[in-house]
């Protein structure tokens, strides 16, 4: 799975992590980290810190190119509209982008 649409999928508001994206099926069960392993640990224990509430995704264009972005709203933040309420609301969620363009 290429970087960017792992990445993505990580931060979506119903992800999953499937044995092969974590450890190599050519060693003892557990015992061979894979390459992404780090990264994903990264991600998800980034997820678990700052992200627990709902999620908005849009395709924009930005000088001509096309960018995927999803906005992982904060601790109980259930809409980008919502500023009152939360005292946590300026220190958590979780944004990611995402474009083909390697030059962007």
């Amino acid at each position: 799975m290429d970087n960017k649409l792992r990445t993505a999928v990580l931060t979506h508001l119903t992800t999953r992590v499937y044995y092969g994206e974590l450890y190599t099926d050519d060693a003892r069960y557990m015992a061979k980290q894979s390459p992404y392993y780090d990264a994903i640990t990264t991600l998800l224990t980034n997820r678990m810190k700052y992200v627990s509430g709902d999620q908005s995704m849009k395709v924009d264009s930005f000088g001509g190119k096309e960018i995927l972005y999803s906005v992982r709203y904060g601790k109980d933040i259930m809409s980008a509209d919502q500023i009152r309420g939360v005292e946590t609301i300026k220190h958590s969620g979780l944004l990611t982008l995402i474009t083909n363009d390697s030059n962007f």
